[in-house]
């Protein structure tokens, strides 16, 4: 018997008086509920075989998991270059159809330019034939008006 049973199975005794018998069945009875109480709560707890065991379980998960992570991981590396090199080669081919696209487009606007430039041409010679005309019968008026004025034309 411990102190702290000795002590309880005292107290049992001469201050709630219970004869003897009684008082260390008592004690007994509750060393024996707490001693359960005791083993149920360390029962559950692991070991350290246990845990030893787990943690090294857990390490091969883990470098499981890492290796199908890297794995993963190079194989989308490799589907990500793909397909970059498949959008580039894209816009390399739409730039260059663009580009052939603003040539042509450059060109038309080109000889546009120049067959509006040769009817602006030609429209301005017009005129400068008729303003040159229109001055020439001015210039013929001025003089006849002259030599009416002067009296030898009637």
């Amino acid at each position: 018997m411990t102190i702290g049973n000795l002590r309880l199975y005292d107290i049992f005794r001469t201050d709630l008086h219970l004869p003897d018998a009684k008082a260390m069945e008592l004690v007994n009875a509750m060393d024996e509920h707490y001693e359960r109480k005791s083993f149920a709560k360390t029962d559950h707890l692991a070991t350290k075989t246990e845990l030893t065991a787990a943690k090294s379980e857990l390490k091969e998960d883990i470098g499981k998991v890492r290796a199908e992570l890297k794995e993963d991981i190079s194989k989308v590396r490799v589907e990500l270059k793909e397909d970059i090199s498949k959008v580039r080669s894209e816009l390399k081919q739409d730039i260059s159809n663009v580009r052939s696209e603003l040539k042509e487009e450059i060109s038309k606007v080109r000889v546009e330019l120049k067959v509006e430039m040769k009817d602006t041409e030609n429209r301005l010679m017009k005129h400068m034939h008729s303003v040159t005309i229109i001055q020439y019968i001015l210039l013929i008026g001025s003089i006849a008006a002259l030599l009416r004025y002067a009296g030898i034309l009637k």
